[in-house]
């Protein structure tokens, strides 16, 4: 597990435009909408986008209004975090 607690707004999608997408099993932001979506932003902007944005991605609920959250019904964030660590995915 590798923990990056962002400073700045952009800061997300340009760790995820760098990242070594192969070193990791997918990746979790514990925000709101605005976290994950400079994610896929910067996983798309990448030249090996196609293969980076089959990377599983997970979203635990921290945010003020947690739209996405609630559209993956992942509102609750104990239970988002223990499906995380159990490793479930699903397709949106």
């Amino acid at each position: 597990i590798d923990l990056t607690e962002t400073a700045y707004a952009g800061q997300a999608k340009e760790i995820s435009t760098q990242l070594d997408v192969n070193e990791y099993h997918g990746i979790v932001t514990v925000s709101g909408d605005g976290l994950l979506h400079e994610v896929i932003n910067g996983l798309m902007e990448r030249p090996d986008w196609r293969r980076a944005i089959q990377t599983p991605l997970g979203i635990i609920a921290a945010g003020s209004g947690n739209g996405l959250a609630r559209s993956l019904n992942a509102i609750e964030p104990t239970t988002a975090a223990f499906n995380v660590a159990r490793g479930l995915t699903r397709s949106c």
